[in-house]
């Protein structure tokens, strides 16, 4: 869990702006799957690079673990 450390103030931010953009979407009653895929295509034109050295490094390894969760559920059927 040392990895997760600095994602403390940082990442738990863009994980709930992530998760606020989700939660509009479908309270608005529209495609919540396209709200997020566009949040974090402008996150990550925008945000990841205002983030400190150590939440950037926790912050990649978090979804690349999250990316590897969903290939492995693709993966599964």
């Amino acid at each position: 869990m040392r990895c997760f450390e600095a994602l403390s103030d940082e990442g738990s931010l863009l994980l709930l702006t992530v998760f606020g953009c989700f939660a509009v979407a479908e309270t608005c009653t529209l495609s919540g799957v396209m709200a997020v895929f566009f949040c974090g295509i402008a996150l990550g034109h925008y945000n990841f690079y205002n983030l400190s050295r150590e939440s950037k490094t926790s912050a990649t390894k978090m979804f690349a673990v999250e990316y590897c969760e969903v290939a492995f559920n693709l993966d599964d059927g």
